[in-house]
């Protein structure tokens, strides 16, 4: 009511529903009037509707909210690659600063340096083969995956506003892709699900201290009935 008041140069008239309420049936109760074959009662909330007709407002007191100070925490950290039951192939890794336009780094698996620059955050049949950063396992019974599935990250905790660019090729499994970003490390870090719940959705998910959050609000993409969104072979940029 009092918002109906304030706004009072746009909203011209105000309805109550339920307006009458038998007596003999009080199962709905904020009913305006009540009445029996011999009297009416007008109900608490009558009076409150009274109250703010035949009193309008003139004037309007200002009025401030101060919320909590939420501090900034901007997105920073390492990238990654990986997979979620599901077999694939990666190429063409870059890291490009959005402020500067500078490359921070790139990887085109032209050389074997897996082992160097990569760190494996679970298991997983990780190798490098014909210019590609290969991860060959499809089955979850013999990957201890953890909260974050079968990935491997890149780069340093430093990074931040940067786009991230990779090609990944599925070549086996029931689901797609996972797309570490903001990796603080293993216990830490933000993934790209696509192609998750056997295909089916699409959604960013955090891990915090090693726990896996369900899809964040805001980022799903499901898949309608049994369509494949990451058919075997079929190439994908991720920006």
């Amino acid at each position: 009511m009092t918002g109906l008041e304030r706004n009072g140069d746009i909203v011209r008239i105000a309805a109550y529903a339920p307006l009458f309420g038998n007596l003999t049936a009080l199962h709905w109760a904020p009913d305006l009037i009540w009445f029996n074959n011999h009297t009416s009662t007008c109900s608490t909330n009558y009076y409150m509707q009274k109250l703010f007709a035949t009193n309008a407002g003139t004037s309007l007191l200002k009025s401030e909210l101060s919320g909590a100070k939420i501090p900034e925490n901007p997105f920073a950290g390492k990238i990654g690659a990986g997979t979620w039951n599901t077999s694939a192939k990666f190429d063409n890794v870059k890291i490009t600063d959005n402020e500067t336009g500078q490359v921070l780094a790139f990887d085109d698996f032209s050389k074997d340096e897996f082992e160097e620059k990569w760190d494996k955050a679970t298991d997983g049949s990780w190798k490098v083969k014909n210019g590609e950063l290969v991860q060959s396992s499809t089955s979850a019974n013999t990957v201890n995956y953890a909260s974050t599935g079968t990935v491997a990250y890149f780069g340093s905790k430093n990074w931040k506003n940067y786009t991230y660019t990779i090609d990944a090729v599925k070549t086996g499994g029931s689901e797609g892709f996972v797309i570490p970003f903001a990796v603080q490390g293993k216990q830490d870090n933000y993934f790209w699900n696509i192609g998750g719940w056997n295909n089916t959705t699409s959604c960013l998910q955090k891990v915090s201290g090693g726990k896996k959050s369900d899809q964040l609000a805001g980022t799903v993409i499901p898949q309608s009935g049994n369509k494949v969104i990451l058919p075997t072979g079929k190439h994908k940029r991720l920006l």
